[in-house]
């Protein structure tokens, strides 16, 4: 299915409703323990995320929150211990700095590489209006604001098909507009999210349990930040 921007509102949306529907549990951690030198960040941690959650994930600076994004995206291993991934999951990750992008290549390179099958006007239409300006597309990913990356990402996760989106403080380089934009497309999202945010309201309105790192050791817990804290 080719993704249309002529289709979309002016409110922003992420519409993944042909997507493969995921197994019943979608991250099963067990007894995971991680470190980085004498650091310890992990220690005998098991946990469970199930199909359709939305989980916050909180903890002061430094206590893992990225780091657990990165293992559920398998992006880092952990020292010991599993983390299985449900069957059919097809798993999408927003970071700040485009970490699993080739930010080598130029803004019109992904664009061509997301976008192929769309006529140049619509595949510019879409990047102006999600803020990407047509004078950047010259100029390679890791040159971008950080403004400019979030809506890289955002762009890229609205156009592939994924069931599962782990986020890593995804409101920090944006408007408040497009803030509450997101917002509710994550509130309207059938699929399952994992996110860190410090910005308490977001967490109230996104997420439905919050996964609390404290002491190396993490619990999850129902409700929202508020219910919680």
């Amino acid at each position: 299915e080719v993704f249309d921007p002529d289709k979309f509102t002016q409110e922003f949306r992420i519409d993944f409703e042909s997507t493969l529907r995921a197994g019943s549990t979608i991250f099963d951690a067990h007894n995971i323990n991680k470190s980085f030198g004498d650091k310890i960040i992990f220690q005998k941690c098991t946990f469970e995320v199930e199909r359709g959650e939305k989980i916050g994930v909180v903890g002061l600076n430094g206590t893992g929150k990225s780091t657990l994004i990165k293992l559920l995206y398998q992006m880092e291993a952990s020292d010991s211990g599993t983390i299985k991934i449900g069957n059919n999951a097809r798993i999408g990750y927003f970071d700040q700095e485009l970490a699993d992008i080739d930010t080598n290549q130029t803004v019109e390179e992904f664009l061509i590489a997301e976008f192929g099958d769309l006529a140049e006007h619509k595949m510019v239409g879409l990047a102006i209006r999600y803020g990407i300006n047509r004078e950047s597309f010259p100029n390679k990913l890791k040159t971008l604001s950080g403004g400019e990356k979030s809506r890289i990402n955002l762009v890229r996760l609205m156009v592939r098909k994924y069931n599962v989106l782990l986020f890593d403080e995804p409101t920090n380089n944006l408007d408040i507009e497009l803030i509450r934009s997101l917002e509710k497309a994550l509130q309207d999202y059938r699929g399952t999210i994992v996110f860190i945010s410090h910005d308490r309201y977001f967490i109230d309105k996104v997420a439905e349990k919050i996964i609390s790192i404290e002491n190396n050791k993490i619990k999850v817990l129902k409700g929202n930040y508020s219910e919680n804290f």
